[in-house]
């Protein structure tokens, strides 16, 4: 038994190129005893959920979270090196007015919330948070985000994370009644 807790989607290089429906999660597990990463989370009511920039020893991904039974989508990553996500832990750590405290709880990464996400605007809060890491990189360093065009003209991927997911089940709740 896994234990979710500990684990990080690692998403595969080909994932929005193949024009894909969906993808079901590789995982990356962590060691259980120390956080690494960070969720940055805003709100996005035009999707009835959240958005999230997930920073990964691997890779950053911006994706969807709901608390309802909306799919979680994938919109954009990019792997980068460990001199990348050192640095880019360092921002997030530095920058309290922009990320506020970091939240650890039960997870095996941080969660921070983006104070100054532009309500409705994806692109645009992905950009400053982009523009604000590469800002703390070298030259050769640099996180690429597409142009807007660009970026808007490719397709999300539904992350599935179980089974009911890939047969489009809902999970219903059994109750044994003695005949």
């Amino acid at each position: 038994m896994m234990d979710t807790a500990s684990h990080r989607i690692l998403i595969p290089d080909s994932t929005l190129s193949c024009h894909a429906d969906a993808f079901a999660c590789s995982i990356e597990i962590g060691d259980g005893r120390h956080y690494y990463g960070y969720d940055i989370r805003w709100p996005a009511p035009e999707i009835d959920g959240t958005y999230v920039l997930s920073v990964t020893e691997k890779q950053l991904y911006l994706h969807s979270c709901h608390d309802n039974p909306n799919p979680d989508f994938l919109y954009w990553f990019t792997n980068i090196s460990p001199v990348q996500y050192r640095l880019i832990c360092d921002v997030i750590k530095k920058n309290k007015p922009v990320f506020g405290k970091p939240f650890s709880g039960t997870l095996r990464y941080y969660t921070v919330a983006y104070r100054q996400a532009l309500p409705d605007s994806q692109y645009t809060s992905l950009q400053n948070l982009i523009m604000l890491f590469n800002k703390a990189l070298p030259d050769c360093e640099q996180v690429h985000l597409p142009n807007k065009d660009e970026f808007e003209r490719t397709d999300p991927v539904q992350i599935i994370i179980n089974e009911n997911e890939i047969r489009e089940e809902v999970f219903e709740e059994r109750v044994n009644i003695p005949a």
